[in-house]
């Protein structure tokens, strides 16, 4: 209120931390203060920007929210002019390849709805002016492919300029039965599918459900368990319950774990280039989590049957025992050596394997390897994935030498 003479303060010990002040000369009472009081007082000074007694209302809140405003509107405006620069307000704009094939009914995959993060549309473009490649192409594809022509569709303006040929050719709708499932973790069920006509697909390949939802049908990936067969279909399939109240549970996985047997499902496929190295003499290297496990689960299987099969190890990692996807199957193969590490289940006493993250013990191996001999595959949650691939990187292990197959996007 302006007083600034000398005085004395006295603390009551109440719920509103009381604060009486009084004038030394007078032994006036000049203000009683608490808690709640200074509270409305910022507020009303917020809102009615309350300058008066000569107050210097320029601090810190202030000068934060003149910032955040600040950062939000320079933001939304280089936003705005890169959709203007991408044609994107133009109803005139070219598609992208992507969206041409997909308005087209041509089947192409694509989990990210053409952000260029999940890699899955692939596509080859051939001619003299093939556009050069993106920062997410060079992030997501190898050196062998984007000099081979190989772009993601929904990087790419349709062009009469060049040629463009799809990859997976041989990609048709499939109708599906559901034969049996069974509960192969806390959290992953296992379906296994059939179908009246065969099918004919490579190890490490996944189908595309279609998932009826509401007036809408969703598309979900999900990659075949076991080595090819006509047909008969495996898949792992990741439960995600309700995160929180007032969230739903994933719609794909719930609609498909809780379907009964005789239940038909409709999926297109087959997709995906996660597949077996030529045969060499490469040592087969597998690093995997969660339901992961599903397309490496194949590419073993597929390897192993092989008239002369390479050596294969294959480090899987989960947090708890309980969660070691098909552990008794891999501990009985003679021909695998299979590395379980768990990340937080590790205080049992009755476990004598490795612990920690996955990666990390599959890098412990590595040192001293040399690299050049080793077809590596990854497949799991995004958070391994991406360290994984970062420690490969950091390893020095080739681009080259590296398959893997990202489904948390």
């Amino acid at each position: 209120n302006g007083w600034n003479a000398s005085g004395f303060r006295i603390d009551i010990e109440d719920d509103l931390n009381t604060r009486i002040y009084i004038d030394e000369a007078s032994s006036q009472v000049v203000e009683h203060r608490n808690t709640p009081w200074t509270i409305a007082d910022w507020a009303f000074r917020l809102h009615f920007m309350d300058y008066t007694g000569g107050r210097s209302f320029n601090h810190l809140l202030i000068w934060s929210a003149g910032l955040f405003a600040l950062w939000f509107s320079l933001s939304g405006l280089i936003l705005l002019g890169r959709n203007i620069t991408n044609g994107d307000f133009n109803p005139n704009r070219k598609r992208t390849w992507l969206e041409y094939f997909q308005q087209k009914g041509q089947p192409i995959a694509s989990s990210c709805g053409g952000g260029g993060t999940c890699g899955l549309c692939k596509v080859t473009l051939q001619g003299n002016s093939i556009p050069s490649p993106t920062a997410a192409e060079k992030a997501l594809l190898s050196a062998t492919e984007l000099e081979a022509g190989t772009r993601l569709s929904c990087q790419h303006r349709t062009s009469p300029d060049y040629d463009v040929k799809l990859h997976n050719a041989g990609v048709d709708d499939i109708a599906l039965t559901l034969d049996s499932k069974r509960q192969l973790t806390p959290s992953i069920m296992e379906l296994t599918f059939v179908s009246s006509d065969p099918v004919s697909y490579e190890a490490g390949q996944f189908m595309q459900f279609r998932i009826p939802h509401i007036n809408e049908i969703l598309s979900r990936h999900y990659s075949v368990a076991t080595r090819p067969h006509p047909t008969q279909f495996v898949f792992n399939i990741r439960q995600l319950p309700s995160p929180s109240e007032g969230i739903p549970p994933g719609i794909g996985s719930n609609y498909l774990c809780n379907l009964e047997a005789g239940a038909r499902v409709d999926a297109v496929g087959p997709f995906g280039d996660f597949q077996l190295t030529k045969q060499n003499s490469h040592t087969q290297v597998f690093i995997g989590g969660g339901a992961g496990v599903a397309p490496l689960r194949a590419l073993i299987q597929s390897e192993l049957a092989a008239d002369s099969p390479r050596r294969c190890i294959f480090f899987y990692g989960a947090r708890y025992e309980k969660e070691l996807c098909y552990r008794n199957e891999f501990e009985r193969e003679e021909r695998l050596t299979y590395i379980p590490v768990l990340s937080e289940g590790a205080k049992s006493d009755d476990w004598t394997g490795p612990t920690g993250f996955v990666h990390e013990t599959a890098m412990k191996w590595l040192a001293g390897k040399n690299k050049e001999t080793l077809d590596i595959y990854v497949c799991g949650p995004p958070p391994m994935l991406e360290a994984t691939l970062k420690s490969l990187a950091d390893f020095g292990v080739p681009r080259e030498r590296i398959k893997f197959d990202d489904f948390g996007i």
